[in-house]
């Protein structure tokens, strides 16, 4: 599963400043880590199970 979250990048505006650029009072382009969404997919943690079965291989030989 997965979920969205505020990317950290912008805060969430879609913008960051652009230093490269002294023409414009307050310069910005598109942020490059959600491409001006102003959010990001997380993906959740993965639950690995507590009891992991052997598997058929290791039980050749064996009978119920």
């Amino acid at each position: 599963m997965s979920h969205a979250e505020c990317c950290p990048v912008c805060n969430g505006s879609g913008q960051v400043r652009d230093n490269l650029d002294s023409t414009c009072a307050a310069p910005t382009k598109m942020c490059h880590g959600c491409g001006g969404l102003g959010w990001v997919v997380v993906q959740d943690a993965q639950s690995i199970p507590s009891y992991i079965p052997r598997s058929e291989e290791r039980r050749v030989g064996k009978e119920c």
